[in-house]
C-alpha cells in the first residue's frame, strides 16, 4: 500500500519538474523569438508558458509586451484591435498578480 502512495508521489513530483522545465524552455524560446522580432511566435511560446503556470507574473508581462509590439496605433482592423485588447488584458493580469 505504501509503495503505491510513494509511486504516486514520485510521478507527481516528476510531472511538476517536467512542467517547470517545459515552462522555462517556452520562456527561453519566447524571448529568443521576441529578440528576433518574431512576435507572433514569441506569443505562442509565452502562451504555453502561461498555461503551465498561470500565476507567473513575468510570463504575462512578456506576453503583454509581445502583443503590444504587434499593435499598430491608428490602424483600424479587427486583428489590430484584438492585439491591443490582448495586450491590455495581459497587462491587467500582471497588475492583478502583483497586487495579490
Amino acid at each position: 500500500m505504501w509503495q503505491t502512495r510513494s509511486l504516486g508521489f514520485v510521478f507527481a513530483v516528476a510531472g511538476a519538474i517536467a512542467s517547470a522545465g517545459t515552462q522555462a524552455d517556452e520562456i527561453r524560446l519566447g524571448i529568443a523569438q521576441y529578440k528576433q522580432n518574431r512576435y507572433e511566435s514569441a506569443v505562442e511560446h509565452f502562451k504555453k508558458a502561461a498555461e503551465a503556470d498561470p500565476g507567473n507574473e513575468k510570463v504575462h508581462l512578456y506576453l503583454a509586451t509581445a502583443f503590444a509590439q504587434q499593435y499598430i496605433p491608428g490602424l483600424e482592423s479587427s486583428e489590430n484591435a484584438k492585439l491591443g485588447a490582448d495586450a491590455i488584458s495581459e497587462y491587467h493580469k500582471v497588475l492583478e498578480l502583483n497586487s495579490g
